[in-house]
């Protein structure tokens, strides 16, 4: 079976192969980030932010790290933001979750 996307056609297997190259790609963006030396500005981190940062291990989605640390899914994700703007945490599309990787230290 084949579908057009911006004027081109493909097929199903074809689209499957683009989704895992782009799949790799965004594996090869977070070994890259790991590879650059953290910044020497050491960010202060509260008790639910390490706490938080410490499950970010690629194991664990948002509603994993909220019910193994008793908190509500917007304290984490608030959480998560602010990981995020510091450049500690990203998230990776694993399957059909999101789980979260720690760049730095």
């Amino acid at each position: 079976m084949e579908s057009r996307e911006g004027g081109i056609r493909i097929s199903s297997s074809e689209r499957d192969h683009l989704q895992r190259l782009d799949s790799i790609i965004q594996r090869l963006d977070i070994l890259i980030s790991l590879m650059i030396p953290p910044s020497q500005t050491s960010a202060k981190l509260g008790k639910l932010e390490q706490a938080v940062y410490a499950l970010c291990n690629m194991q664990y989605a948002r509603s994993d790290i909220a019910s193994t640390l008793n908190k509500t899914l917007n304290d984490v994700d608030v959480t998560l933001n602010r990981l995020k703007k510091k450049g500690l945490v990203k998230p990776v599309a694993i399957g059909n979750r999101t789980c979260y990787v720690r760049l730095k230290g």
